[in-house]
């Protein structure tokens, strides 16, 4: 995730907060006997009247249709959604501060999940309050319950009853939004003319693989887990990183990075300007053998390759830019990346 991603995804968490000092949902009723209204507004950690005797006058209402009463201090989700805000909160910033972006899909599914959970416990609440009526009420209307909606407007007797998010609840949503804007900003890209890329990776394959008049050998499949790095002997096992170079006889040498393809090629130059291909794997296509000579790489300590100098190979640069904003770090071509072997590992 780039810097600007953060950011947002920062705001996106800090919005939650919100949801801590305004009301997440409200109930209004309207009725001949109360022309000025009355309601409640349900917060995280308390419900209140939408002035301060509508509680206890709505408690009054519930008491002549048989509805149990509203106790504030009876409701346990009253003293966990509290706590789980300020956990989602810091989660977030968290995610914002790491800029992983798995991390910042698990933490919106998570999200959504809870979200989710807290409307459906929300219609339970109110499921119960109004179908669970005192069979001993005053006033009782066979087949009638009293739930109120929750989310629009509901005439119950001769109360018109109206249930929308608070502001806390719109600070939520948008939260949501936000982040999920922040992922989908940051996803992947496959790029244009990939379909080109490929074909022209392809051919490049081709003809080097002996399809050439009286040339005999050329690229194979990497062995992964099998084969060992010409350079530094280790096994290959990242296919997002493997490497290849078909030797003018035609002989095949494996490496398990760019670097130590690199590496090779400043060592044997002679031997490297007769090869009939210098082929790299892309990050976004592993397996794939592309050349290096046209390969963009992004060197980025966000993407740790295997021997270290974080060398990833793209298609082309709007991949490489895509890669870039995601994970930081320059874009280098394949004589720049030579040249930075040569530096780093201080080649001759």
């Amino acid at each position: 995730m780039n810097s600007r991603a953060r950011l947002l995804q920062l705001l996106a968490s800090l919005m939650l907060l919100l949801a801590l000092a305004f009301p997440l949902w409200t109930i209004s009723l309207a009725a001949p006997q109360y022309p000025e209204g009355i309601g409640l507004k349900i917060w995280a950690w308390q419900i209140t009247g939408q002035k301060p005797q509508d509680l206890h006058n709505i408690n009054g209402l519930n008491h002549y249709i048989g509805m149990q009463r509203i106790e504030p201090d009876s409701i346990p989700e009253l003293k966990i959604l509290p706590v789980a805000i300020v956990g989602f909160t810091l989660l977030g910033l968290l995610v914002a501060f790491l800029g992983r972006r798995w991390l910042l899909k698990a933490w919106l599914a998570l999200l959504l999940a809870g979200c989710l959970a807290g409307l459906v416990d929300f219609y339970r609440w109110e499921y119960d309050y109004g179908h669970n009526l005192d069979p001993h009420a005053a006033i009782q209307v066979p087949g009638m319950s009293y739930q109120p909606p929750l989310l629009g407007t509901r005439q119950l007797l001769n109360m018109r009853t109206t249930s929308l998010p608070g502001v806390g609840g719109m600070a939520v949503l948008l939260s949501v939004l936000l982040a999920a804007g922040v992922l989908w900003s940051t996803r992947p890209r496959s790029g244009r003319g990939s379909g080109g890329r490929a074909a022209g990776s392809a051919v490049a394959i081709l003809l080097a693989s002996g399809l050439l008049p009286g040339c005999g050998g050329g690229p194979r499949p990497i062995a992964y887990g099998q084969d060992a790095c010409a350079r530094c002997r280790m096994f290959v096992v990242d296919a997002r990183y493997g490497s290849e170079l078909v030797t003018r006889r035609g002989k095949v040498l494996v490496f398990d990075s760019a670097e130590c393809l690199a590496a090779w090629v400043v060592v044997n130059p002679l031997d490297a300007q007769e090869a009939r291909a210098t082929l790299v794997t892309h990050y976004r296509r592993p397996e794939e053998l592309v050349s290096a000579e046209t390969t963009v790489f992004l060197k980025s300590a966000g993407l740790p390759s295997p021997m270290g100098l974080g060398l990833s190979g793209c298609a082309d640069h709007s991949e490489a830019r895509a890669l870039q904003q995601e994970y930081g770090g320059d874009l280098l071509d394949w004589p720049q990346l030579q040249d930075l072997v040569r530096t780093s590992w201080k080649l001759p």
